[in-house]
Parts: C-alpha cells; structure tokens; sequence
C-alpha cells in the first residue's frame, strides 16, 4: 500500500515540473509503464486525458490570437486607406477651385481683349480726323522766298485709354498715324482754324538735305544699348562685368569681363569685348570719370567676344594692340566669327577684325603713366593654346582672362585640364589681393578657388574611371562633377568638358 502511494506522489510530482508533451511520451514508454503496478497506471492513465485535452485546447487559442492580429492590421489599414481617400478628395476640390478661379481669370481677359479692340477702333476714327485736318497745312508749293509766319493751332486731345499695343505703345501709335507731329494737351475749341500754308525761306534742295541729316541721326538711336556700367574693384581700376551666359541676340555679347586701368597718362584696356560698339559704349562710360586716351589694349586669349572692340581703340586713339599670336594667325578681317553669326546686327554692325601690333611670346614689363604691367603668357595650352595675363605687382591686381571663371562653366573645347592646373599654380604663386576672372562676378580671395576644385576633380575622376576601364562612351554617366550643377551653363558645357577632358587624360594614361 505504501509502495503505491509512493509511486502516486513521485508521478505528481512530475506531471507538476514537466510539461504536458514530456510527460506524455514519458507515459507512453512501453518499458516504463510496464513496470509501475496496474493501479498506478489507471492513475496515470487519468491524468494523461486531462493533461491531453488541456494541450487540444491551446492550439485553439493561439489560432484565435493570430485571426484578431490579421483583422487588427485590416482595420488599420481600412483607416490608412480612408484618411488617403480623404485628403485625395480635398486635393481634387481644390484643383476643381484653382480651374473655376482661373476660367474667370480667362474670361475676364477675354472682356479686357474685346474691350480694347472696341477702344483702338476709336482711336483710329479719331486719329483718321485728326489727320486729315493736319493734312490741310501740309505745304503744296513754294513760289516765293519769305519770312515764315505760323499761326499757333490746336486740336482735339485723344483720351488714352490703354498703354500698349503689342510691343507698341498707343502714343507711339498714335504719333506714328499723325506723322511724328505733338498731340496737344488742350482740349478741342469750338472753332477750329486752318492756318494759312507755311513759307520756308530756304530752297526745296536745302531742305530735302536737312531732312536727310535728321534722318541720319535717327538712324544712330537703333544702335544696340548694352546699358553699361563700370564697377570700381581697386584704386585706379573699373571693370564692366557680363552676365553669366552664353552670347545671345539679347545680351549682344555682353557676357565677358572687360577692364580699364587709369595711369596719368592714359588707360590699358584689358579685353575690349565682342564688338566696335561695346568698345565705344565702354569707353564713354569711362571718359566720365576720367577723359584720357586708350594707350595699350592687351587682349587675354583668341576668343573674339574679348577682342572685337580693338578695332574701336586703333581708329579712335591709335592704340599700341598687344596680345596672343593666335589673333593674327586664326582671323581676318571679314571672317564670320562667332560673334558675327550670334549678335543682332544693330551690335555687330561697324565692327572689324584687325591685327595686334605686339604678340606675346614672353614676359615682359609694361610702364605707363607711373603704373607698371607684367604682360605674362602661358607657356603650354591652358583655356586655349595661347593665353595671357596682367599681373600688377604695386597695385596687387590680376587679370585672368578665362583661365579663371567662377559663377559659370568654362569652355574646355580649345583648352587641357593639365594646363588650366599649370596656370592655377602659377597664378597663386602671385601676391595678389584682386582677381578679375573672363568670366564671373567674384574677385576677392575666393576668385580662383571654383576653377581650382573644378579641374582638379576632373582630372581625378577621369584617371580614376579609365582605371575602371570606362571607356569614352561611358564616361558621362560616370564622370559628372555634381557639385556644380547649380552653376551656369553647367547643362551646356560640362559633358562636353568631360568628354574633351578623357580624351586628353586618356592620352597621357597611355604614355
């Protein structure tokens, strides 16, 4: 009996420290369950149902936990859904209000066009009166030679309502319909005179010869403006800087750098720009600070929009012309450079390709008028195969021409990466405080640091990329100098540059 009990606890025991699985297939070991005495095993029998029933029970359980996630993350998305549906609805509503707002806006500038037709349609009745009433003190015979006597008329004022036509405004339509005479001011009078017809104490041939003289000069105020205005950047130095941009019908050119530096006895020129009329214009601005001759004009590489303007200063000042050999050597007068093709002919007009009295094959110093120049050339290809630059050793100014932009892209079609490098270094050795760029607004310290970072990338990136194996028609998905994106003529020229600048590098990896 004792032996029984005791077998009955050492079983609770471990049904109560195991779990439900052990213990089941521990009772179901044959030559275990054959040893325990037959009461022992109906007890064990007992507890193995209740312990079976209570693991049929938990599978049930975890099932139901799994199905109320799934439908939990249901809802939620349900709601995710909804709040999309929403604020697509509010979008839409309020495309619907943008569309009405702007059919009213459209409507109202449909009335405002219909409005104005009816207008012009008056003013021209108005102004068709108004002309036949000057057509009666036009002249119709000159038979005798005396004093002039002019009665003073008046018309009828024209009430102005609408300020422009197209690219013309009503009063120049309006003086263009009465043939450039004045409207007047005063209102109509009841009575109107015609005045008697004017006698001109000058003969009809006289006459016809003033009037070609007026027409001369109002064919002067076509000239393009290129609306210029000199910056001071040091003592005795003005500059006019262009926009950033390719040359354009627009801005006639008006895209480079050009400077001025006054001496006690006349100006250098650094770039004369990209025509005869830029140089004129130029000049006229800075004969208002200082009226002095053009002595020297130094041009800084070939590329015509800097040189255009010299023909400007040889005929006005008969200016000593100093530059690259390239100039003589790649054009001549009547040659269609890029200029001629590109700028408005109101720009263009008047200019000549001439030649340079002095090339620049070595350094050499420059005196005038107490100031003192370092004319310096490029010894190997850099922006183009023949560049130069001023160096101004008291004044601690620098010319750079286009070895040095910044704002904007250079061109690398006529130049080398190693070059631009050379030149960079060779520049920074320099004492200099200013440095006026071809290209670019900036001319402190920072000048050079954008060409500096651009070239040295390229040449890094390239070398790298042929190690690669990239070959010339992958190198601009490799090579693309993101961080000047943002910088003018970026989309124009930098996969050119690069393109130009494998070629090269791709070289010299070979030698």
């Amino acid at each position: 009996m004792k032996k029984m009990i005791l077998w009955g606890a050492i079983v609770s025991l471990l049904l109560t420290i195991t779990s439900a699985n052990d213990t089941k297939a521990w009772l179901m070991d044959i030559n275990t369950r054959e040893k325990l005495d037959p009461k022992v095993k109906k007890s064990l029998d007992i507890k193995s149902e209740v312990k079976k029933v209570a693991v049929k029970k938990e599978p049930k359980i975890a099932t139901q936990n799994v199905d109320i996630a799934k439908i939990n993350r249901a809802i939620l998305e349900l709601k995710e859904l909804r709040i999309s549906l929403d604020i697509e609805k509010k979008r839409i509503e309020a495309d619907k209000k943008s569309l009405n707002k702007a059919k009213a806006e459209l409507s109202l500038a449909l009335q405002a066009i219909i409005n104005a037709k009816v207008s012009i349609e008056k003013e021209k009745a108005l102004l068709s009166k108004n002309k036949i009433s000057q057509k009666k003190t036009e002249i119709v015979k000159i038979d005798k030679v005396i004093k002039p006597v002019i009665k003073k008329t008046t018309t009828s004022k024209v009430d102005i309502k609408i300020t422009n036509i197209g690219n013309k405004s009503i009063g120049d339509i309006i003086k263009e319909s009465l043939g450039k005479s004045e409207l007047a001011t005063t209102k109509a009078p009841t009575t109107r005179e015609v005045p008697k017809p004017i006698k001109y104490d000058r003969k009809p041939r006289e006459m016809r010869e003033v009037r070609k003289i007026d027409s001369s000069s109002a064919s002067n105020l076509d000239v393009f403006d290129y609306k210029l205005k000199a910056k001071q950047v040091a003592k005795n130095v003005w500059c006019f800087f262009g926009a950033l941009d390719k040359p354009t019908k627009e801005n006639a050119g008006y895209m480079v750098n050009s400077c001025y530096i006054k001496t006690k006895d006349g100006y250098l020129a650094m770039d004369t720009g990209p025509s005869y009329q830029f140089a004129k214009q130029s000049y006229a601005v800075m004969q208002k600070i200082a009226d002095l001759p053009v002595k020297y004009v130094v041009n800084s590489h070939e590329h015509d929009d800097h040189w255009l303007g010299n023909d400007y200063f040889k005929k006005r000042f008969n200016a000593t012309l100093i530059g690259p050999e390239s100039i003589n050597k790649n054009y001549k007068d009547g040659d269609k450079t890029r200029m001629y093709n590109i700028l408005p002919e109101n720009a263009i007009k008047g200019t000549h390709i001439i030649d340079l009295d002095k090339i620049v094959k070595e350094a050499f110093t420059l005196t005038l008028g107490g100031e003192e120049f370092k004319i310096i050339p490029m010894d190997v290809k850099a922006h183009t195969g023949d560049d130069v630059f001023i160096y101004m050793p008291k004044r601690k100014v620098l010319f750079a021409g286009d070895l040095v932009m910044n704002g904007r892209i250079t061109s690398g079609r006529h130049g080398s990466v190693m070059g631009q490098l050379k030149a960079l270094a060779m520049m920074q050795k320099l004492d200099w405080k200013v440095l006026v760029p071809g290209h670019g607004f900036i001319t402190d310290a920072r000048a050079m640091d954008e060409a500096k970072l651009y070239f040295q990338l390229t040449k890094d990136r390239i070398l790298k990329a042929i190690d690669e194996g990239v070959d010339a028609t992958e190198i601009n998905d490799v090579v693309k100098l993101i961080e000047f994106k943002d910088k003018a003529m970026y989309d124009i020229l930098n996969a050119h540059n690069v393109g130009f600048a494998f070629e090269e590098l791709e070289m010299l990896d070979d030698e």
